[in-house]
């Protein structure tokens, strides 16, 4: 865990773990597990943590797979004293996916919104480009209705599984830059060891 001082109106957090690279045979579960994180704001980051909680404003995910890694990043910036909560309520969640996967709902949402992504790309050739791109590069072969389909066949439990690798003590890093009183940063350090 870093904490970085900077005055500003809030602090930033980072809860960073490293992934599956993008050779994984588990990196379409892990795709799955950020759509169900955060894949709009009826997903489960956004819906508890901002209007459930209403702990800030934004909070996001990220999967970024590489050739021999990859990260999955969830940021939110929050007004400085509820940084700890907003952590806390952050692995909370992320616990909970490790326990009990997502719903047949999440699931199906995620693979709704994919195809709707595929088709959305056949109106956009810069999208199109980089697609292909990226899977020439990569060196993986797909075409985007393959990589639709790879992600359907994803099921709850391939979800939770790769939830469990990758949410794990060990694999995390917490920073968070900003103005935290000492309080603040003892009570974010604890929120820290929950995990696990």
């Amino acid at each position: 865990m870093k904490f970085v001082e900077n005055h500003s109106s809030q602090t930033e957090l980072r809860i960073a773990f490293r992934a599956t690279s993008e050779r994984d045979p588990m990196e379409p579960a892990v795709q799955m597990l950020l759509r169900v994180l955060d894949d709009g704001m009826s997903t489960r980051l956004y819906e508890r943590i901002c209007d459930r909680l209403g702990l800030c404003y934004d909070v996001s995910g990220s999967y970024e797979a590489y050739e021999d890694d990859g990260v999955i990043d969830i940021a939110a910036g929050a007004r400085h004293h509820r940084t700890p909560q907003v952590a806390k309520e952050v692995l909370s969640l992320l616990s909970e996916l490790c326990t009990h996967g997502p719903t047949i709902e999440e699931l199906e949402k995620a693979r709704d919104r994919h195809l709707w992504s595929v088709e959305a790309m056949r109106d956009d050739p810069e999208e199109t480009a980089a697609f292909h791109g990226l899977a020439r590069l990569a060196e993986v072969t797909r075409c985007p209705m393959e990589r639709h389909e790879a992600l359907c066949s994803v099921t709850q439990a391939n979800v939770r599984d790769a939830a469990q690798r990758i949410f794990r003590p060990e694999n995390m890093s917490i920073t968070a830059v900003g103005l935290l009183k000492d309080s603040d940063v003892t009570k974010l350090e604890k929120v820290a060891r929950l995990l696990g």
